[in-house]
């Protein structure tokens, strides 16, 4: 078993607008990366009652985080909220997050809590831990994880990239209070978790630890929409987080909200000659929370897996993966409950993220 060791990248500060990117070096191999929001801000409204989103304060300030090799050979390109969501299944746990509201920043906040709004002119102090895994977390096996290590000695060029929303997306996307946002000390903590390989580690064989994201939206009740999903590798699994269209409320957080409710039959189509998956959302969800052991109880009628569920083909191995080499083609069906059962007035939406073992070839 390898050693590993962890080394500390320059954070970025979030400015509320545009891609914000950060080198990592290219001497190592990288089994994860760690990310820890810090810092606050400063909110002032006038009118109006400021409520904030409900899956997460990282995920609301950052739309999606990209790595990519070389230019072109993207291994992560992830959705905070479902990288929360892996740690969850994977690990048994939640990372950290936290917020209060005060006269002055507070360095860890200890209340569990999405974005906190205090009253005008106080200060937002917010903290949000989240880990990106290049190693196979679903395997069993200690020397296949390893396999899938983000070798990034000899390539070109090696970056993260953060891609930002504005300061203001901290509300419900129906919230109408005129907020302004100051004296942001906002930023991005950034630790490598790197592999310490002998000679002989070095010569194995390797694959990418491939996930990718993707969204559709859906205007209506639809039955069997059809999503192409990549084939020539090895699909690992599929990630869904659901979010209902409803208009929602200007003084409370009703808009967007994960819904179990939007997804009713998930089909994957291998080829048009087989089905490779069929189940309910539902059905999907209560197999994760045996399979993982999830504990997400009910509170004030929602659980924190909410909207989430796991597409997961590996059992104990690398080689229970879907094997897509010479498919013609492979598709999602996706077909969505009824209006009385969920809302697609903005529209509702989908993140799709897939999981890949992906050959290297650049």
């Amino acid at each position: 078993m390898a050693l590993q060791k962890v080394r500390k990248l320059q954070s970025v500060t979030l400015t509320g607008s545009g891609p914000l990117s950060r080198d990592l070096p290219k001497d190592t191999w990288i089994k994860s990366i760690n990310l820890s929001l810090r810092g606050s801000i400063v909110t002032t409204y006038g009118s109006g009652t400021p409520v904030s989103r409900v899956d997460g304060i990282l995920n609301s300030l950052v739309n999606n985080i990209q790595v990519t090799l070389n230019g072109g050979r993207t291994i992560k390109s992830v959705n905070c909220h479902l990288m929360r969501m892996q740690t969850l299944f994977n690990k048994g746990l939640q990372p950290r997050r936290g917020s209060s509201a005060g006269a002055a920043e507070v360095i860890l906040p200890t209340t569990d809590s999405t974005f906190v709004f205090g009253t005008t002119g106080q200060t937002s102090s917010v903290c949000e831990a989240g880990n990106i895994p290049f190693e196979f977390i679903w395997s069993v096996k200690e020397e296949e994880r390893s396999l899938t290590w983000l070798k990034t000695k000899g390539a070109s060029s090696a970056e993260i990239v953060f891609n930002q929303n504005g300061y203001n997306s901290l509300q419900s996307v129906a919230n109408t209070a005129p907020v302004v946002y100051s004296a942001s000390t906002l930023r991005i903590d950034i630790s490598l978790v790197e592999a310490v390989l002998t000679p002989a580690e070095i010569e194995v064989p390797r694959f990418d630890f491939r996930q990718t994201t993707k969204e559709e939206v859906f205007s209506a009740q639809t039955d069997n929409k059809q999503i192409e999903i990549n084939t020539d590798q090895r699909l690992a699994g599929v990630w869904f987080y659901c979010l209902d269209g409803a208009a929602g409320s200007t003084t409370t957080a009703t808009d967007r909200l994960p819904t179990n409710n939007l997804l009713t039959t998930i089909k994957l189509s291998a080829g048009g000659a087989y089905d490779a998956f069929l189940s309910t959302f539902i059905e999907l969800q209560d197999i994760n929370r045996q399979q993982y052991g999830i504990n997400a109880p009910y509170a004030s009628n929602v659980t924190a897996i909410d909207g989430v569920a796991h597409m997961n083909f590996i059992k104990n191995s690398i080689s229970d993966a879907l094997n897509t080499k010479g498919l013609d083609s492979l598709y999602l069906y996706l077909s969505t409950g009824l209006a009385a059962n969920v809302s697609y007035t903005n529209p509702a939406k989908v993140f799709i993220q897939v999981d890949e073992i992906a050959d290297i070839t650049m």
